[in-house]
């Protein structure tokens, strides 16, 4: 018989962004069948309703990742990127993001740890404020979110006058 492996003590790994979609999905499951099951319950009787409501309640206090600090800052990230919690859309556009910042397909991201992402946003962030600010610390048109331009926006990018943009336009 061969000599085995050393065993090793079980260490914890860090959570993935794969484990975080997954959790987002299963508490978002999870809210909507408490939901439907409440408004059943709240249908027959209302003292039962209020004891289902109170179990709820405390379920959804309940926080996976208050120790994770990788995953409170991509709690931030996604409250002010997308007005929302970590949500199962959230965490797919957080994932988007980290795709096309990297230039990886979504299995490679899934299996990023959380503190990579964060440094991958951290850095495409950091990217793009230096992209959409000249040296002299004015925002390039060009470069807006939406790049939309105005008539005399388009007209000084090419050294024309504005008639000339509405003609063309």
């Amino acid at each position: 018989m061969s000599e085995s492996q050393p065993v090793r003590p079980c260490q914890p790994t860090e959570p993935t962004l794969d484990l975080l979609l997954c959790m987002a999905i299963a508490a978002e499951n999870s809210r909507e069948h408490n939901q439907r099951v409440l408004e059943r319950t709240s249908a027959r009787s209302s003292l039962e309703a209020y004891g289902f409501g109170a179990q709820i309640a405390a379920l959804e206090s309940c926080d996976p990742w208050a120790g994770v600090p990788a995953a409170l800052r991509l709690r931030a990230f996604a409250n002010n990127a997308f007005g929302t919690d970590l949500t199962p859309e959230a965490v797919r556009r957080i994932r988007g993001r980290v795709c096309e910042a990297l230039d990886i397909d979504t299995a490679t991201a899934d299996a990023l740890t959380l503190t990579q992402v964060v440094e991958v946003l951290a850095e495409a962030d950091a990217e793009d404020k230096r992209h959409l600010s000249n040296p002299d610390g004015t925002a390039d048109p060009l470069q807006t979110e939406f790049r939309w331009l105005k008539v005399t926006q388009i007209a000084k990018l090419f050294a024309l006058n504005p008639g000339q943009v509405s003609k063309q336009a």
